[in-house]
């Protein structure tokens, strides 16, 4: 892992690779498919994670997805790398706070 963002790297990584849509044929599926496979204590860290590359440069965010091998191409979606990781930090927050943390 070449990363600061261990468990955001795990998510990006392991469903959001070169064949990301094996994993669900959206992000948003493949997102609750993620959230259904692992216990609730790691959204809350790759919120975390989430939030701290948020705070960086456009170009830092995609040189760090580069390192957390993504594949996920946003303008195939009419969206930016931005966009979509607000997304994903919208859903974790909703999936936070439903677990009551």
């Amino acid at each position: 892992m070449n990363t600061d963002y261990p468990n955001l790297d795990n998510l990006i990584g392991c469903y959001f690779h070169q064949d990301w849509q094996t994993e669900g044929p959206t992000v948003d599926i493949v997102l609750e498919n993620y959230l259904k496979e692992y216990s609730t204590e790691y959204p809350p860290l790759v919120l975390a994670e989430l939030r701290a590359l948020l705070r960086r440069s456009d170009a830092e965010v995609e040189a760090e997805l580069d390192k957390m091998g993504c594949e996920y191409a946003p303008e195939g979606d009419n969206t930016t790398y931005r966009e979509w990781l607000n997304r994903i930090e919208a859903r974790l927050s909703q999936e936070v706070k439903s677990n009551g943390e």
